[in-house]
């Protein structure tokens, strides 16, 4: 049977062994190992130290390393442990560190592809501002065309208005004046044809009148 302190050493180790296991997955651990060798050469001491019969040193000696032993076992598994975890810490940081660079990546293409759209949507956009420039320039053309054809409409409408009223007056003017006084001289030239041709008339009544008159006196 063990001695007191060795027992106690060993529930000292015992607990210590626990919470470096319960830590172990932690991020932010800490490591036991050393502070079990420690208390594996503290108990070794002690318990030579203390120990009430030298008398077979050889025992002694050898009960006395007994939990520098335990301990000594503790740090290997201890460090197995932590060597596992580191590794497995290693391995899942290289996963992740693969997996961030696949998808740094795909992102990278992503947003590659992204840009690419956006600049052929701006193009796009571009030539359909463009587009709709040119279309609205030529409408204000075309507007501005059938504005100034309407103005010089207006101007010949306004000259045709102008050349109707007079000729509204030409031909009132004709009808109320000339066309009364062109009336009264083809009446006084009808007039007057009337009396020359009675004069006509009369003149060669007289000279058929003496005819005759001549023809009886010569027979």
């Amino acid at each position: 049977m063990f001695d007191i302190d060795l027992l106690i050493a060993f529930a000292f180790m015992a607990l210590l062994f626990l919470r470096h296991v319960a830590i172990l997955k932690k991020p932010n651990k800490i490591n036991y190992a050393p502070l079990m060798i420690a208390i594996g050469a503290i108990a070794t001491l002690v318990h030579f130290i203390i120990h009430p019969d030298p008398s077979n040193i050889v025992l002694l000696l050898r009960e006395s390393l007994i939990p520098l032993l335990v301990a000594v076992i503790f740090y290997i598994i201890m460090n197995i442990l932590n060597q596992t975890k580191e590794s497995y810490s290693a391995k899942l940081h290289n996963e992740f560190t693969q997996v961030l660079v696949k998808e740094i990546s795909q992102l990278k293409k992503f947003i590659l592809d992204l840009e690419s759209r956006m600049t052929e949507y701006s193009q796009e956009d571009r030539r359909t501002q463009l587009e709709i420039q040119e279309k609205f320039t030529a409408d204000v053309q075309a507007l501005e065309a059938i504005q100034a054809n309407q103005i010089e409409f207006a101007k010949k409408f306004d000259n045709i208005q102008e050349w109707h009223e007079s000729v509204s007056k030409s031909f009132a003017y004709f009808s109320e004046v000339q066309l009364p006084e062109l009336d009264n001289v083809v009446h006084k030239h009808i007039d007057l044809l009337r009396i020359a041709e009675q004069d006509h008339y009369n003149k060669l009544t007289q000279l058929l009148e003496k005819a005759g008159e001549s023809r009886y006196d010569i027979a």
